[in-house]
């Protein structure tokens, strides 16, 4: 079975290959470390509004953290 997303990796893959070149990892710039940036300021922002519907004041059962966490991804989309 392949998935549409190892179709696209593996057209990139190939594109990569014929223009011969890869990402600089020493540019501080790169697309995968300003991803990685990205990616950890999301997850630490995503835990602390878990820890903050789980404690305190703000405490909500678990299908009520859920359905604050749906709501937040579909207007965060």
């Amino acid at each position: 079975m392949c998935y549409r997303s190892d179709k696209i990796t593996m057209q990139m893959a190939k594109q990569t290959s014929k223009s011969k070149s890869l990402e600089n990892t020493n540019d501080p710039f790169s697309n995968m470390k300003l991803a990685q940036g990205f990616d950890k300021l999301k997850k630490d922002w995503w835990l602390d509004i878990s820890d903050t519907l789980s404690e305190g004041k703000y405490k909500k059962d678990e299908l009520a953290k859920l359905k604050i966490l749906a709501n937040l991804i579909k207007v965060s989309v």
